[in-house]
Formats: C-alpha cells, sequence, structure tokens
C-alpha cells in the first residue's frame, strides 16, 4: 500500500480555511486489502476511508478536522491495518 501525500498537511495560511485534505491510497499488491483505522487522532479529526481497495487500484480518502480545531497547532498521526 502506498500513501499519497505520506504527510498531510492542513496548515491555515492566508485567507482560505483548509478543515479537510484528500489523499490517495494505492494497492501495489495482487489481493484486494480490506482498510481499518485502528488508530487515529478523534478529538482533532474524522478520518473517511474505502473499504476495500481492489488489487492494483486506487482509491481516495479524506481527513477533517473537527470544529474548533482550525486554531490549534498539533501533530498526529493515524494507523491503518490491512489484511
Amino acid at each position: 500500500m502506498i500513501i499519497k501525500p505520506y504527510k498531510l498537511d492542513i496548515s491555515q495560511f492566508g485567507e482560505k480555511v483548509r478543515d479537510e485534505m484528500k489523499f490517495t491510497i494505492q494497492n501495489v499488491s495482487e489481493k484486494e486489502l480490506e482498510i481499518k483505522l485502528v488508530a487515529f487522532p478523534g478529538t482533532y479529526a474524522e478520518v473517511e476511508l474505502p473499504e476495500k481497495i481492489k488489487a492494483g487500484q486506487s482509491a481516495e480518502g479524506v481527513v477533517k478536522l473537527k470544529e474548533g480545531r482550525l486554531e490549534e497547532s498539533f501533530e498526529k498521526s493515524f494507523t491503518f491495518e490491512l489484511n
């Protein structure tokens, strides 16, 4: 599995509010993968993931900051589990 970009930066630069960021998950294996999010900063963000990605295919995920977190500075990580 390859995730691009490998680092999600939702910094608030300029006037435009950035409260979500999309990322791509690429399945480079020969088997369909089931994805499960096992650890994430639930008080800071919500993460939308596909349930499965077919072999050789890509899918999109989205990280959405929760209300009230735009003004805070933080670094967090996510952990995925694959079948």
